[in-house]
């Protein structure tokens, strides 16, 4: 399990022009790095998502499953990202 476990992708982030795109290569890498793993994402539109990460897509969308079912979520819209316990149901809210 990741030590940035429930972090924010956009905590710790440096203010400033250069550091976008280097904001933007973290906020990648911490999301990659649940890829396989059962996630809990929180949406900038409010939705919340628990299922299995499966890849990010060539469109930067996560491809997630939920009970069986493909959902796709805009990178750049999720707010939290974190493992989810194993036990937790898979939903979409």
């Amino acid at each position: 399990m990741p030590a940035n476990k429930g972090v924010p992708p956009s905590a710790g982030e440096g203010a400033g022009a250069g550091a976008g795109g280097e904001v933007d290569r973290r906020r990648r890498a911490l999301i990659e790095s649940y890829v396989g793993r059962k996630v809990s994402v929180s949406t900038s539109d409010l939705h919340h998502v628990v299922g299995r990460l499966v890849e990010i897509d060539q469109d930067d969308r996560l491809r997630i499953l939920v009970d069986n079912q493909e959902v796709h979520v805009r990178r750049q819209g999720v707010v939290r990202i974190h493992e989810a316990d194993p036990a937790l149901a898979e939903y979409l809210k």
